[in-house]
C-alpha cells in the first residue's frame, strides 16, 4: 500500500517486512523507516493534518506513529483478535476506524488512545473502510458480499447493501458529497449506490477483479453536480434498515455539501479559479483540465467526477461517473495486476503499485484521451541498483519521486482476499 500525505509533503509506504517508510513526494528521497510491528503491515492512513500515521498490522496491532519525531506512541491500540485489513482516520482526526480479518469494525478515540467501540460487522474479514466527509457516517465491507452503512456517534448499522451476486466486496468509498458509496467487487465491477435509497444506480465495466483485492479512488473536476447522477435500471437488492436509520440516512441524503476542495480517503479534488484549471485523481495519469468548454480530443474539456481502479491484467482504467464511459484506459501500467492507485491532494501525480514489484508515480497529460508519449514522471522499480526508472515528459515536474534499494517490501496482495503474491519491493 503507498499513501500521499494529505498535505503532499511525503509518501508512505507499508511493507510486508513490519515496517512503514516515509519518503519525500518532491525528491524521493527516503526520510524515514518506521519500526515496532512484529509482522507484516497492511494498511496505513495519514491523520488529515499530515502528523499522525497509523498502521495496521499482521501482528494484530494498530500503532500511532509522529512523522516528526518518527517515534510511535507508547500505547499500540489492541482489541482486535486477527489482522488489520483496513484503517482510516475521521476528518478531524480524532476518530480511527478499523476493519479487521476478525470481521469487526472498531472505532477507537486517537486522542486517548482507546477502544471507543465494536461493531459485529460482517460475516467475512473486513476488507475496507471509509468515512463520510463530514466525518457523521462510515461505510465496511467484507467478502460475504455486504456494505454496512453506519452511524458514526451511536454505532447502529443503518443500511445494508448487497448485490444478488453476492461477490465479495474488496474496497469502498464515500463519494466527495456523501450521498453515494462506490464499492470495489471480485466479479470485475465496480457499482456507485445511492446508499439511502438502497439502489446501485451504476455499474462500471472493463477491468479485471476476480482474484485481488484492488483499490481505486474518486476524481473530481471543478463542482460535479452528484446529486443529478442519473438512475439506472439495475438489479434488485436487499436493503435491510435497523430502527430510526432509514430517517437519518434519508436526511444525509438531504444534506448540502459545499463544494470545495477535500481529500476524501486518498482521493484529491481541487481546483484554481486563478490559473483556470481543476485537479483530481484520475488513474495512471493525472489530467489539468481547463475549465472552459472546448478543446480537442473528440471530448470538450469539461467539469466531470470519475472513478478509478487498478486491473489484473496490469491496466488502470478511469470512468465518466455519469455516463459510464471508460475516458482512459492505461494498458501495462503494470506487468502484473495493478493492486491500488493514491492521488496527490493538490498536484497532477498519481501514484500506483502492482505485482509487478514496482509504485510507479504518474504525472499530468493535457488530453486523457490522447496522452503523449512518456506520459508518467517516474517510477520506483526493484533492479539492480535501486534507482528510479525516471521516464521525463514534457510538462511534468521533473521530479523522481522515489528511490531506494531492493530486497525492501510493500505488503499489497493478501491471501485472504486472493493471491498473497504482491510484495513490492521499495527499498530505504
Amino acid at each position: 500500500m503507498v499513501k500521499f500525505s494529505p498535505n503532499g509533503r511525503f509518501i508512505a509506504s507499508a511493507s510486508a517486512d513490519g515496517t512503514v517508510r516515509i519518503w519525500n513526494a518532491q525528491t524521493g528521497k527516503h526520510e524515514q523507516t518506521l519500526e515496532g510491528h512484529l509482522a507484516g503491515v497492511s494498511t496505513i492512513s495519514w491523520s488529515p493534518d499530515s502528523k499522525l500515521i497509523a498502521s495496521g498490522s499482521d501482528d494484530k496491532s494498530i500503532r500511532l506513529w509522529d512523522i516528526a519525531t518518527g517515534k510511535q506512541h507508547p500505547k499500540p491500540l489492541h482489541g482486535h483478535h486477527n489482522s488489520i485489513y483496513s484503517l482510516a482516520f475521521s476528518p478531524t482526526g480524532s476518530t480511527l476506524v478499523s476493519g479487521s480479518f476478525d470481521e469487526a469494525v472498531f472505532l477507537w478515540d486517537v486522542r486517548t488512545p482507546r477502544l471507543m467501540r465494536s461493531l459485529p460487522a460482517h460475516s467475512d474479514p473486513v476488507s475496507g473502510v471509509d468515512f463520510s466527509l463530514d466525518g457523521t457516517l462510515i461505510a465496511s465491507c467484507a467478502g460475504d458480499g455486504l456494505i454496512r452503512i453506519w452511524d458514526t456517534p451511536t454505532g447502529q448499522c443503518l443500511k445494508t447493501l448487497v448485490h444478488e451476486d453476492m461477490a465479495p466486496v474488496t474496497g469502498v468509498r464515500f463519494s466527495p458529497n456523501g450521498r453515494f458509496v462506490a464499492a470495489w467487487t471480485l466479479d470485475a465491477c465496480v457499482r456507485l449506490w445511492r446508499y439511502a435509497e438502497g439502489r446501485c444506480v451504476k455499474t462500471y465495466q472493463g477491468h479485471r477483479n476476480e482474484q485481488f483485492a484492488l483499490g481505486g479512488c474518486f476524481g473530481v473536476y471543478g463542482s460535479v453536480g452528484w446529486e443529478e447522477v442519473e438512475e439506472e435500471d439495475e438489479v434488485e437488492v436487499e436493503v435491510e434498515v435497523e430502527g430510526e436509520g432509514g430517517q437519518r440516512v434519508q436526511e444525509e441524503q438531504r444534506r448540502q455539501v459545499e463544494r470545495r476542495e477535500a481529500r476524501v480517503s486518498g482521493t484529491a479534488a481541487a481546483s484554481s479559479a486563478a490559473a483556470g484549471t481543476a485537479a483530481g485523481a484520475v488513474g495512471m495519469e493525472e489530467l489539468v483540465l481547463e475549465l472552459q468548454q472546448g478543446g480537442s480530443g473528440g471530448r470538450e474539456k469539461e467539469r466531470y467526477a470519475f472513478i478509478t481502479s487498478g486491473s489484473e491484467d496490469g491496466a488502470i482504467l478511469f470512468w465518466d461517473v455519469q455516463t459510464k464511459e471508460i475516458l482512459q484506459r492505461i494498458d501495462a501500467a503494470h506487468s502484473g495486476a495493478v493492486l491500488g492507485v493514491d492521488a496527490h491532494p493538490t498536484l497532477p501525480l498519481i501514484a500506483s503499485g502492482g505485482l509487478d514489484r514496482t509504485v510507479r508515480v504518474w504525472g499530468m497529460v493535457e488530453d486523457p484521451l490522447h496522452p503523449p508519449d512518456g506520459t508518467h514522471v517516474g517510477a520506483g522499480s526493484r533492479d539492480a541498483d535501486g534507482v528510479v526508472d525516471l521516464n521525463r515528459s514534457p510538462g511534468n515536474f521533473g521530479n523522481d519521486v522515489i528511490s531506494g534499494r531492493p530486497n525492501d517490501s510493500i505488503a499489497e496482495g493478501d491471501d485472504r482476499f486472493g493471491s498473497n503474491e504482491g510484495e513490492v519491493n521499495l527499498g530505504g
